[in-house]
């Protein structure tokens, strides 16, 4: 994992925190502060994903480019205690410290299938030749990352761009 910053500060995300529930909202989230590119920064938090910088190319409507990282698999995917469940967390604590017991803490993951965002590499090609064991692989690891937010008193998980797979070339 090359790039985990903390961007906001824990005392800034308890404000916000407190702004939400100021404000009548029941559903709390952490604004997703602590990322730098939302769904990198999720993915990079499983073994054999990384987070690394590339030259992009590609431009946003008034010029602006999207921020230089990406995500590449550089072995199996696996997850072994995904740095964000330490986020949720503290999000939950915050909602509990400041919260009367009738808002809930949020939290917002990519779905799986968010990880074609992405050129595949000719390591990657060696590593899973078949996409279908890529996706098992991610499976097993979104299944443990899910289970370990529940564990951890998540109760709202929202799986961001829900991309549907119908078409047989995403799995050849």
């Amino acid at each position: 994992m090359l790039f985990h910053f903390h961007l906001a500060s824990e005392q800034e995300i308890e404000l916000l925190v407190q702004k939400q529930i100021d404000a009548g909202l029941k559903a709390i989230t952490d604004g997703e502060f602590r990322r730098i590119v939302w769904h990198h920064d999720f993915f990079s938090g499983f073994e054999g994903i990384e987070s690394v910088e590339n030259e992009r190319t590609a431009t946003f409507g008034g010029g602006n480019k999207p921020k230089p990282f990406t995500i590449e698999i550089r072995n199996k995917i696996k997850n072994h205690n995904h740095y964000m469940v330490e986020h949720f967390k503290f999000l939950k604590q915050a909602v509990d410290r400041y919260g009367d017991g009738t808002q809930v803490a949020k939290f917002a993951i990519p779905a799986p299938s968010v990880i074609t965002y992405r050129s595949i590499s000719e390591k990657e090609k060696e590593i899973y030749p078949n996409a279908v064991d890529m996706f098992h692989d991610l499976g097993v690891a979104y299944k443990e990352v899910v289970n370990a937010l529940y564990e951890a008193g998540c109760r709202y998980i929202q799986f961001d761009d829900t991309t549907a797979f119908n078409d047989s070339t995403f799995i050849n």
